[in-house]
C-alpha cells in the first residue's frame, strides 16, 4: 500500500518556501516526487525588537558578583543592569513584575545573596531568580523578570504562534497539492 506524506521546509532566511511531496513505498523506500520552491507569502519578519538580540549577547557575557552579605533584591537587580552597560548604551532594561514577586512571597526589599566568579551573566541571573522562585525572559526589548510559571506560558504563547504559522503552510500546501 501507498502512503502520502507531506513535508514542507521553511526556508525563513530567504523568504522562500521550499515544498516537497514524498511517497512512501510499500518497500519501506522513500521517494520525492515533486518539490516546488515559491517566494514565501509572509516574508519573515525581523525581530520585533533590535534590543532582545542585544541583551541576548550580552546575558553571556562573563561576570563576577559578590553579593556575600544579605543584600536587598533591587541592589542586586541594579548591579546586573549596571554589569550590562556598555560604552554606547545604558545596559540592559529590566522590568519585574510585581505580581510575580508577591506570588512567589518576595519584594524588592527581600534580603538575597549570591557569590559567582567568573559565570555568563544568564547563568548568575538564573541562580538568583531560581533561589526565589522567580525566572527571566526577554520580550520587547526587556529582561523581564517574574514567575516561572509566566515565563512558561510566554515561552509557550511564542512557540503556538511558530506551530500555527506552520500548520497553516501545510494545509497550503495540502490544498497545493490535490490541485
Amino acid at each position: 500500500m501507498t502512503k502520502l506524506k507531506l513535508t514542507a521546509g521553511l526556508a525563513l532566511a530567504v523568504g522562500v518556501l521550499v515544498t516537497g511531496v514524498v511517497v512512501a513505498q510499500s518497500g519501506g523506500e522513500a521517494k520525492t516526487v515533486a518539490i516546488r520552491m515559491r517566494e514565501n507569502p509572509t516574508p519573515p519578519q525581523p525581530d520585533p525588537s533590535v534590543g532582545n538580540q542585544t541583551i541576548r549577547r550580552k546575558l553571556d557575557q562573563i561576570i563576577d558578583i559578590d553579593f556575600s552579605v544579605p543584600t536587598p533584591l533591587e541592589q542586586v537587580i541594579k548591579f546586573f543592569r549596571a554589569a550590562s552597560k556598555g560604552p554606547e548604551d545604558q545596559g540592559i532594561s529590566i522590568y519585574v513584575d510585581p505580581a510575580s514577586l508577591r506570588d512567589a512571597g518576595r519584594t524588592m526589599d527581600t534580603p538575597v545573596t549570591i557569590v559567582m566568579k567568573k559565570v555568563p551573566f544568564h547563568v548568575a541571573l538564573t541562580s538568583l531568580l531560581e533561589a526565589n522562585n522567580l525566572a527571566f525572559d526577554v520580550r520587547d526589548g526587556l529582561l523581564v523578570i517574574e514567575s516561572e510559571i509566566h515565563v512558561v506560558g510566554h515561552r509557550l504563547d511564542r512557540v503556538e504562534r511558530k506551530l500555527d504559522l506552520l500548520l497553516k503552510a501545510i494545509d497550503e500546501l495540502k490544498r497545493d497539492s490535490r490541485r
